[in-house]
């Protein structure tokens, strides 16, 4: 309970802090994984060192997102990893480069193939219960509990930099 706690405050302060002008704010949590809000939504990035892997493609940002890892790195972004299927996730991933690998577990990719919806190109990399994302000197888990609050969604986790 105190964890949660801390955990609302901690994203209450960070959420006040978004440059009006800019229209989000970046931070590092640690070692090449950050933060990107724009006030109402949060995803995540990881910076490795042959490339980037973003989560989720918020339509709420849309190229503000691109913008923010631009300003951490000039490194390509190698995966777009998507969270669930909803829109409001996943809504500007047409923005990304082309090219880029996006990834997402087994169910999101059989819904988005039936609503055929361009801005939500369908997963070029699935899977089904887990799958490790390494890329250069990082890795970034990918797990799928069961349905939970979408058919599809995935939790991550992240493991230390390789040596």
């Amino acid at each position: 309970m105190r964890f949660m706690m801390a955990l609302l405050i901690w994203t209450a302060t960070m959420l006040a802090q978004v440059p009006a002008g800019k229209g989000y704010e970046v931070k590092e949590i640690k070692d090449g994984l950050y933060w990107v809000t724009d006030g109402a939504y949060n995803s995540m990035f990881l910076v490795t060192s042959d490339g980037v892997i973003a989560v989720d493609a918020l339509p709420t940002m849309g190229e503000r997102q691109i913008a923010a890892i631009r300003e951490v790195t000039d490194k390509p972004i190698r995966y777009l990893v998507y969270s669930h299927e909803h829109t409001d996730h996943i809504g500007a991933a047409s923005l990304f480069p082309s090219g880029i690998k996006i990834v997402a577990q087994a169910e999101t990719a059989t819904i988005l193939k039936r609503r055929k919806d361009p801005r939500r190109p369908v997963p070029t990399v699935t899977f089904r219960d887990h799958l490790t994302l390494s890329l250069g000197d990082q890795k970034l888990e990918l797990i799928y509990p069961g349905p939970n609050h979408q058919t599809g969604n995935t939790s991550f986790g992240r493991r230390g930099k390789r040596p």
